[in-house]
């Protein structure tokens, strides 16, 4: 039960990274997750997370012309406050 829970508050962190604009972040949660109960809704956040994350800068290039560093490195914030 504290595996479910535990993998639970990681999707939920994740999703809230993902609203955030954190996707490397939204990404590192769901892999989390998704390691303790083998896939599922956090293979599905972290696919999520990935897409949304090229696709921001992807954004970023297009409207700029290069890549912006700042957008970069904020779409891979790797800090864990839930570790």
């Amino acid at each position: 039960m504290r595996l479910a829970a535990r993998a639970w508050l990681l999707r939920e962190a994740a999703r809230d990274a993902i609203a955030a604009g954190h996707f490397g972040r939204a990404r590192e949660l769901a892999q989390r997750a998704a390691g303790i109960q083998g896939g599922g809704p956090g293979t599905a956040l972290e696919l999520l997370s990935v897409w949304l994350g090229a696709a921001a800068l992807k954004s970023d290039v297009s409207r700029n012309g290069s890549e912006n560093p700042a957008s970069a490195a904020e779409a891979d914030d790797t800090s864990q406050p839930w570790s």
